[in-house]
């Protein structure tokens, strides 16, 4: 037994999949323009492109930003409230700049001092 989809269906998977591209396609354009100002302000060094690839940092930046492009994109099809995209947008702020307060504290550390086994 063989059901076939509705067109409505059809009509909406296809706008899903045209704004999942649009999405995708602003995430990639974001993350090369990142990634050209660092090349570009460390002298353009593949040890720089080495380390913002493999920064932790950098899958935490590609996912806020695919997080926020999506919201947008739900609240301009009419799926998703305002109240929630505010909440949202708030939640990410909260958590981006949260961490980045953390981080200070630890880059002030000093450095560790050597314990002589020995002694």
């Amino acid at each position: 037994m063989t059901t076939t989809p509705s067109p409505e269906f059809v009509e909406l998977l296809l706008v899903l999949a045209r704004y999942g591209l649009i999405a995708f396609a602003i995430l990639m354009a974001c993350m090369t323009l990142i990634a050209v100002v660092i090349i570009w302000r460390s002298g353009g060094t593949s040890e720089t492109v080495a380390l913002f690839v493999q920064n932790p940092e950098t899958g935490r930046l590609a996912t806020t930003i695919l997080i926020i492009v999506a919201v947008v994109f739900l609240s301009v099809l009419g799926i998703l409230p305002h109240e929630a995209v505010v909440a949202v947008l708030s939640a990410i702020a909260g958590f981006v700049l949260g961490d980045k307060k953390d981080m200070l504290p630890r880059l002030k550390r000093p450095p560790k001092k050597e314990v002589d086994p020995e002694t």
